[in-house]
């Protein structure tokens, strides 16, 4: 979901270079796109610390515009 500085929700990116990239195993880089109705988790890392490195997080950075908010959800999930 993309919201302005007003609070007003947009259909699309008003950056369509920022977002999400990722680097493959053979070193390429791609942006990745989420559909704007689902939901992405980024596990990589916790996967990797708790395999004790049998599984490795995929290398990854984001673009983003300066002066651009950022909105984030942190949610913290227990097994019963």
């Amino acid at each position: 979901m993309y919201v302005d500085c007003r609070g007003n929700i947009l259909q699309t990116s008003p950056d369509p270079l920022a977002g999400l990239y990722i680097k493959s195993r053979n070193g390429k880089i791609h942006h990745v796109s989420i559909p704007s109705d689902s939901l992405a988790f980024q596990v990589g890392e916790t996967t990797q610390i708790h395999s004790g490195g049998l599984l490795q997080a995929t290398p990854h950075s984001r673009l983003q515009q300066p002066k651009r908010s950022d909105k984030r959800i942190a949610g913290y999930f227990h097994g019963a």
